[in-house]
């Protein structure tokens, strides 16, 4: 069964990574920035064929959410080998620095496994087991619904209900969910024929110890590039905070949330990348679309985590607009420190204002 179950994770970490890899350099994007912030892209390209088997009426199954378009996108990438090279010269990744950043990257992926086979799969008495809670109910629903009925798609899900099941929560045919969670552990159970419990654990192992250190290494290159002591100690600091990802696994549990919260680095990480001065224009654009196909992915994965990250990038908008002396207006010059205040007070106005809404 174990063996299995590290089938299963290497499927999941492949799964995640190998289409939104190929995806971003096209962009095209530095190929180490296209490494680190491959999972929301993958997730994605998932969320798009998953409507295009829906409305074509073809079952979805790995080889035409995964390997369809993964094979289109590396031919794509042939296509473009050229200027994706001239591109990566000109920004200095064709074959420069890869030694000491696999060599990090290594280190974070080696820390975070350590972490998480000590702290949660030693304590599992076996691969497939499951969370006694309520919640857990649901997610299995989902997943097996997805895996019988090979619709892929969260704008059209479904919890598996058996004929003779007096209370059906869902009685309907299907509707809108966030349930990007779930279409990744329904592709994991149709490649490996592992069980649901097994999938989920699977899942979320990659997702809270491989993803969200990547994601992770990605942010500190991102805003300290220069800080070699904080970007070897993130490897360990990430994982060291009680309420994330650990407190996920039991309260709820809220797999989804976790899940989604493991991308939110990589999605700050891309915003910064969009928005830093020193960014040439062509290049902006570029990490532009890359932010834009990644909130795709984390929005529908879970969409609490767009507000936080509308909430993160608060600050670091304040801090970019301090970095002008003035800006002008039909009033005149304006200081910014005048501007940046009024920018925050508007944030602060919109977050009262929908603190107060009535809810939906």
């Amino acid at each position: 069964m174990w063996s299995l179950f590290m089938l299963a994770l290497l499927v999941t970490l492949a799964l995640l990574v190998v289409p939104g890899f190929l995806a971003a350099p096209i962009l095209p994007v530095g190929s180490k920035t296209a490494l680190l912030a491959a999972p929301p892209i993958s997730l994605a390209i998932y969320v798009v064929m998953g409507l295009v088997c829906t409305h074509l009426h073809v079952d979805a199954t790995p080889w035409n959410m995964a390997i369809l378009p993964s094979g289109i996108l590396a031919l794509g990438l042939l296509i473009k080998s050229r200027s994706y090279k001239a591109t990566s010269a000109r920004n200095g990744d064709a074959g420069k620095g890869w030694l000491g950043f696999l060599g990090v990257l290594a280190l974070y992926l080696i820390v975070g496994i350590a972490m998480g086979t000590f702290f949660f799969l030693r304590l599992l008495p076996s691969p497939d087991v499951a969370a006694q809670a309520y919640d857990v109910t649901a997610h299995y629903g989902s997943v097996r619904s997805m895996v019988e009925s090979h619709v892929l798609d969260p704008f059209h899900s479904a919890l598996y209900v058996l004929q003779d099941q007096a209370f059906d929560v869902m009685p309907s045919s299907g509707g809108f969910y966030p349930s990007v969670w779930h279409l990744a552990c329904a592709l994991v159970v149709m490649t490996t024929d592992a069980t649901v419990g097994c999938a989920i654990n699977a899942v979320n192992f990659t997702f809270a110890f491989m993803v969200f250190p990547m994601g992770m290494l990605l942010l500190l290159k991102t805003i300290a590039p220069d800080n070699t002591r904080a970007i070897v100690f993130g490897s360990i600091g990430c994982l060291s905070i009680f309420s994330f990802p650990w407190i996920l696994f039991v309260w709820g549990p809220l797999f989804p949330n976790m899940a989604g919260f493991c991308l939110l680095p990589a999605g700050v990480a891309l915003f910064v990348m969009a928005t830093e001065a020193k960014q040439q224009p062509q290049h902006r654009m570029s990490y532009v679309m890359l932010f834009l196909l990644a909130c795709v992915g984390i929005a529908i994965l879970h969409p609490n985590v767009i507000f936080s990250l509308g909430l993160m990038a608060v600050p670091w908008l304040a801090h970019r607009m301090l970095e002008q002396r003035s800006y002008r207006s039909f009033a005149g010059t304006i200081p910014s420190p005048i501007c940046t205040l009024a920018f925050l007070l508007l944030c602060c106005a919109a977050w009262f204002l929908a603190w107060r809404l009535p809810p939906l």
